[in-house]
């Protein structure tokens, strides 16, 4: 399983975050950013890059803290939709 779900690659594609390098790189043990591995991540072409050791990936920095934003307003979502249904019985 990867860290990023398939409609969120989707949706990184008209996000307008830069595109110059990759947003993941994946197989990093058995590649040359290898290092990226003990110590949490590495700098790739100036960008920095976090390693996650369950899914044997590197994510752009800006793409995770992206990615985490959305899945915070989606978790939300449905619990404002419930609180303006309350409000509304009221």
């Amino acid at each position: 399983m990867a860290y990023l779900t398939e409609s969120e690659l989707a949706a990184l594609q008209t996000s307008g975050l830069d595109r110059k390098t990759p947003y993941v790189m994946t197989g990093i043990s058995q590649s040359q950013l290898s290092i990226a591995r003990h110590y949490g991540g590495i700098m790739y072409e100036g960008v920095r890059y976090i390693y996650y050791s369950l899914n044997d990936e590197l994510i752009r920095k800006d793409v995770v803290q992206w990615v985490e934003k959305r899945r915070r307003a989606e978790k939300k979502a449905p619990l404002e939709a419930t609180r303006k249904e309350t409000e509304e019985l009221f």
